[in-house]
């Protein structure tokens, strides 16, 4: 009996290892080469069975999925002329050169459907366009298309350099993200735990890290994206978006690490700089306030470390934010700065050459639109190199607002402007503050900076602290964030590291962690990658993983009480 025993437990090993061992295809059929891929039709779905090479774009407008399976297509051409679909899994190799129109190593443009995916893709294809142009998509959308359509990019990476002419991003060049009426549960567009190595670059404007610039966009949100790229372009750069009008921005947890620079661009008052973002307007709406929980641009826990050199305006988290109109309030909430900030000084005004080391300009004069500043520590140098007109603050560069609020922030660092304009606090032009919306800041110890310039005022009498840098430098002087009831207190300090260093998310998706870069987000994962399934133009017709661990569970069991009949027919 004792061996019958064995032979049993033997027997069940064995079975349960290969129920385990078996694992089912990816879903659709099998891509082997440029001819089956420019063969699939327009809304099938598809995998890459090994990795292919493809010289020629898939021309017509393309609706379905592609799962890479980890493998890597190598390009001479985009992969698309219109992608509209869902792609996930794969590297892009090679190098892209298009002479007209957009140009993006995935796909030149994205219009149609109702929903574009972009998951876990790694592009190491170098783009270069003749005007809009993204390392994986040159334009989403287009000015007055029909709403519905959204894109969803999630752990994708561009690790090429992007050279445009203007709408130029690591990741998209220009995007219209117009999805639904509801700015409360619809995002245009989510980035979430995306990363840009590559240089991106333009000659004439509109350049990010991740996306180059957007328009009409009811809601754009980013989340743990990464900007390690350096950054130039004309107009507005910033390390995670250059330009955005008439749109909304929610962006928590994003970092810059990469140098962000203006190029001379044509004579404008219009050519900014910013750590994260670099013009930032949102809606006029006028159904919808502030005081609902709507902004122009909500940007919190975001760290720039990059150093921020604009012609014009220049800022460590934004340059220039805000938008006339009822849905004017732009927060900037739990930032840190580390970058030293410049503005070349080559506009015409104070407020054209403004340089602060969170935000150069916040727009906004009433009640329900002004710029808001708080909990927020910098501590790199800040210059403004206008001889005639500009201004260096540490917190708010310029603004016109008696509402502006800019509360419980520290600085270090030294102000600097060619024509005397260095105020602690902010230059506000149009107004005097509510004292009560300037409090709880912390400056350098002996600091002699003026603290405000308020409607011809200089100076007005504020109470403010001085700064203990050596706290700042050893990482003892933290700011406790996300201290919502029954969620874990978080610390961030001003080195830009977090304490714990896993952060979960307010709304528990994937958590931030620290990189082996040093960088905070969350590290791409390659994607898993399996056999290749037999080369075949059929969908696999085969058991699913589940129904395979169904089929050998019930051999299992068949065999097992075959054994035991039989040892009992020995032992009797």
């Amino acid at each position: 009996m004792k061996k019958a025993l064995s032979i049993i437990l033997s027997l069940c090993m064995i079975l349960a290892i290969c129920s385990f061992s078996v694992s089912a295809a990816p879903e659709g059929t099998a891509i082997t080469d440029e001819a089956g891929f420019l063969a699939m039709a327009a809304d099938g779905t598809y995998y890459l069975a090994n990795d292919i090479t493809i010289t020629k774009s898939y021309e017509a407008t393309f609706t379905g999925t592609l799962d890479g399976n980890g493998k890597t297509v190598t390009v001479s051409a985009p992969m698309f002329v219109n992608f509209a679909g869902t792609a996930k899994n794969f590297t892009i190799a090679g190098a892209v050169t298009v002479a007209e129109g957009h140009a993006g190593a995935l796909a030149n443009d994205s219009l149609g459907g109702t929903a574009v995916v972009l998951e876990n893709i790694i592009n190491n294809a170098a783009v270069t366009g003749p005007d809009v142009t993204g390392g994986l998509i040159g334009q989403f959308g287009a000015k007055g298309a029909a709403n519905g359509i959204s894109l969803t990019v999630t752990g994708c990476v561009n690790n090429a350099t992007v050279t445009g002419v203007q709408q130029t991003g690591g990741l998209v060049g220009y995007g219209f993200f117009n999805t639904g009426d509801d700015l409360a549960t619809e995002a245009g567009a989510t980035f979430t735990a995306c990363v840009n190595n590559g240089a991106v670059s333009s000659t004439l404007g509109h350049t990010g890290g991740i996306l180059g610039r957007s328009a009409y966009s009811k809601n754009m949100v980013f989340t743990k994206c990464i900007n390690n790229g350096a950054i130039c372009g004309g107009h507005n750069t910033g390390g995670i978006f250059g330009h955005a009008t008439s749109s909304v921005t929610y962006m928590t947890y994003c970092q810059n690490n990469g140098t962000i620079t203006n190029v001379d661009a044509p004579a404008t008052d219009s050519v900014y700089a910013g750590g994260l973002i670099g013009y930032g307007q949102g809606t006029k709406a006028e159904t919808l306030t502030a005081g609902d929980g709507y902004y122009a641009n909500k940007i919190e826990f975001c760290i720039n470390t990059g150093d921020v050199i604009g012609a014009y305006r220049a800022g460590g988290i934004a340059a220039s934010s805000g938008a006339s109109g009822a849905f004017g309030l732009s927060l900037i909430n739990y930032c840190i700065n580390t970058g030293d900030i410049t503005s070349r000084g080559l506009g015409t005004s104070a407020a054209a050459n403004a340089a602060g080391g969170i935000q150069g300009y916040g727009y906004g004069s009433g009640t329900k639109e002004y710029a808001y500043v708080t909990n927020c520590i910098t501590t790199g140098n800040v210059e403004s190199k206008g001889a005639e007109k500009g201004v260096a603050s540490y917190f708010l560069g310029y603004i016109s607002s008696k509402y502006a609020v800019v509360k419980d922030n520290t600085a270090t660092g030294t102000l600097t402007s060619a024509c005397g304009n260095t105020f602690a606090l902010c230059w506000n032009n149009a107004a005097e503050f509510a004292p009560e919306n300037i409090t709880g800041n912390s400056l350098p110890a002996g600091s002699t900076y003026a603290l405000t310039y308020e409607n011809a005022i200089v100076d007005k009498a504020y109470e403010v602290g001085a700064t203990d840098e050596a706290a700042l430098t050893s990482g003892a002087a933290v700011y406790a964030i996300n201290q919502a009831a029954g969620q874990e207190v978080v610390y961030m300090t001003v080195d830009g590291t977090f304490n714990p260093t896993v952060i979960a998310a307010e709304d528990g998706s994937n958590s931030i962690v620290k990189n082996a870069d040093g960088t905070y987000g969350n590290p791409v994962k390659e994607p898993e990658t399996t056999e290749p399934a037999p080369e075949t133009t059929e969908p696999s017709q085969g058991p699913a993983t589940g129904d395979s661990f169904v089929i050998f569970a019930v051999i299992a069991a068949i065999s097992v009480l075959g054994v035991a009949v039989v040892a009992k027919r020995r032992e009797n």
